[in-house]
């Protein structure tokens, strides 16, 4: 066998091998999420880039004339972008026939001065929950952007506007949360009652913390799995078990957070932040008992995270989903969008609409 004929093997078999680790990597980020710390971050990086990679066994099977090489690459690329991202094609318009809730959410932290005004005139949303609304550029009360929403409640960071009216806010119930052992320093959720054509409907504003810091401590000389490295002064190890507190506090706020929604009474909707990919346990423990609208309705990637960050692995474009629009067993989901462009803004809005079953 010549040197030429040895080479093309060896890239053969590399080339099989580019195949069988993206598809393992793919199975284990969706099967473990972040729980793992060695897929913590594969979770969070863009899933467009490793699709790529499969050009490379596609263009190696054309080469050297391996149809079948040629044809599982072709394939693992289709279904990447597709199914495995789950890409949703735009379905048929469903008819709703009983009462639709239009629901808009957005974290407005960091928002670069973008305005979801726009967004709102097209949608024209029924109820608006806002996370991470402090500052003046996040929500001004009073602001005429508002004026067609004359019910208007805050608790903590969580804002909603209502074309109907409020009827109480409150904060997250501390019962299940010390039961469960977090230790939530902040206000993960606020929780509205809305007069919703003569029913009581509960709508929770959700903004769960963010492990942006923890992988800001993790980035750099591969702290995660040397374990000896610094960053910003940080011992690896300690970044690393900083790192596994946080998503073991993640599963905690998570289970805090459905036990309190398993607990109402009247038809529930939740929206908001929640800082978790649509991949892996933490995500599943999200929806076991909710519906998530995009999933159900939604059209395209869905992704809401990060809309400042230009990265050219993400084709310029939001890569993550975190923030959701979820709903119990009273709803039907009609419809799910995500604001098309948010001038900059770190998060996209999300709009559903929402048929109260009879």
């Amino acid at each position: 066998m010549t040197r030429r004929a040895n080479l093309f093997r060896c890239f053969t078999w590399l080339c099989w091998g580019v195949i069988v680790v993206l598809w393992g990597a793919a199975a284990l980020v969706k099967w473990v999420g972040p729980q793992w710390l060695i897929t913590s971050p594969l979770a969070f990086v863009p899933k467009l880039l490793p699709g790529l990679a499969f050009l490379v066994p596609m263009a190696m099977g054309l080469l050297t004339n391996r149809r079948r090489m040629m044809g599982v690459a072709i394939f693992s690329i289709v279904l990447w972008f597709g199914p495995a991202l789950e890409w949703r094609l735009p379905g048929r318009q469903k008819t709703a026939e009983g009462p639709v809730l239009r629901i808009m959410t957005c974290n407005r932290g960091q928002n670069h001065g973008h305005s979801v005004k726009p967004w709102i005139d097209r949608v024209r949303p029924d109820v608006i929950a806002f996370q991470d609304a402090w500052s003046p550029d996040a929500y001004l009360a009073g602001s005429p952007d508002y004026a067609d929403y004359p019910h208007r409640k805050r608790v903590g960071e969580h804002v909603l506007l209502s074309r109907y009216p409020i009827t109480f806010a409150t904060q997250a119930s501390r019962g299940p949360i010390l039961r469960k052992g977090s230790q939530w320093h902040y206000q993960p959720a606020g929780r509205f009652g809305i007069d919703f054509h003569g029913r009581e409907i509960i709508v929770w504003s959700v903004h769960l913390r963010s492990p942006r810091n923890h992988f800001r401590q993790l980035r750099g000389a591969l702290a995660w799995t040397v374990g000896w490295s610094r960053k910003d002064g940080i011992p690896a190890s300690g970044a690393t078990g900083d790192l596994e507190n946080y998503w073991a506090e993640h599963r905690r706020s998570i289970e805090a957070l459905n036990e309190l929604f398993r607990s109402e009474q009247s038809p529930t909707v939740i929206a908001g932040d929640w800082n978790v990919p649509d991949v892996g346990p933490d995500y599943q423990a999200m929806t076991v008992s909710l519906t998530d609208a995009h999933r159900e309705v939604g059209r395209g990637y869905g992704s809401t995270f990060p809309g400042d960050l230009k990265w050219w692995p993400a084709f310029h474009q939001p890569w993550l989903r975190i923030d959701y629009v979820l709903s119990d067993c009273h709803w039907r989901p009609v419809r799910c969008v995500v604001e098309p462009d948010s001038e900059g803004a770190q998060h996209f809005a999300v709009f559903a609409e929402l048929e109260l079953r009879r």
